[in-house]
């Protein structure tokens, strides 16, 4: 299932908001356009916990520029209960969401489970519309998701 078209361009910045503003959610873009020249973008995932559940942060822009990073980076963690903390997360491409759904279904088949915390509104909006809570349920904070896997386990 490819969700590419349909949500390749989720960000939490309005859709009528100038071209100064969509430059500026994006640092990696800003700097092509400063300087002329690409330069590698920031690593889009971050492991900031190493319990369980395990926590990971995705941040700045994932876009096509970084896709291929993030899904390498997400091949590499373990099967285990993971939050994924989207409290820096600027930008979503349909392919970042595409790429949330695959891991949600990796651990799923292994008995784990992924939470999303700190979800921007644009994005959360977008998983409620096309019913996928079940596979990427979301809730306000790293905390709150938290509380819900000690919650599930007693």
């Amino acid at each position: 299932m490819s969700l590419v078209s349909p949500l390749s361009s989720l960000s939490g910045a309005d859709d009528g908001a100038p071209a100064s503003a969509a430059v500026a959610a994006a640092p990696h873009r800003a700097a092509v356009a400063a300087t002329g020249r690409a330069e590698a973008p920031p690593r889009p995932l971050v492991v900031t916990g190493t319990g369980i559940p395990r926590i990971v942060a995705v941040r700045g822009d994932v876009d096509a520029a970084n896709g291929a990073e993030l899904q390498s980076q997400i091949a590499m963690l373990p099967d285990c209960d993971t939050i994924v903390d989207l409290v820096g997360l600027q930008f979503c491409s349909g392919g970042c969401l595409e790429l949330l759904l695959d891991y949600s279904a990796r651990l799923a088949q292994s008995g784990a489970a992924l939470r999303l915390a700190a979800c921007p509104p644009s994005l959360h909006s977008i998983i409620e519309r096309l019913g996928l809570q079940d596979a990427l349920p979301v809730y306000a904070s790293v905390a709150e998701a938290k509380a819900e896997f000690l919650r599930v386990i007693r």
